[in-house]
């Protein structure tokens, strides 16, 4: 992306994409689902993203590194690959269905001081095989 880009939305059921790089002038995102080909997503270091979404039907995604400086996360993730996931301190709300129908995850970890303050409704719902989920005690709010 261009510099000067700070919203990235689209570029969904782009099935020939198999890699994608964002670069650290990016400040919100909601893109790239029904990516089939997708399997790797790389941030610029030192990005600072407010609102992170998207990813939904990424069939191929195995792995997703959650930048650290990251504010609200709204990533559907369903039907990926993904069997494990970091959520940085940074993260102040889980937005509604975060992390919904990932049939694959078995563990979401949250980092220590976690400033996590809201969950919204249906976050992780739908994730059989979701076996370790500690919130923080940071959390204020759960819908």
């Amino acid at each position: 992306f261009p510099n000067g880009v700070e919203e990235v939305v689209g570029f969904d059921y782009c099935i020939s994409i198999t890699e994608i790089f964002i670069p650290k002038n990016v400040e919100q995102m909601q893109c790239f689902s029904s990516c089939d080909s997708l399997n790797i997503v790389k941030f610029e270091k030192g990005i600072e993203l407010d609102v992170l979404g998207g990813f939904n039907n990424c069939k191929k995604l195995t792995e997703f590194v959650i930048p650290s400086n990251t504010e609200t996360l709204c990533l559907f993730m369903n039907d990926s690959m993904i069997k494990s996931i970091n959520i940085p301190m940074s993260v102040e709300k889980l937005d509604e269905r975060c992390l919904t129908n990932c049939i694959d995850l078995e563990e979401v970890i949250f980092e220590s001081n976690s400033n996590l303050k809201s969950i919204n409704e249906e976050c992780f719902k739908g994730c059989p095989k979701l076996k370790k989920l500690e919130l923080p005690e940071s959390v204020i709010n759960r819908k």
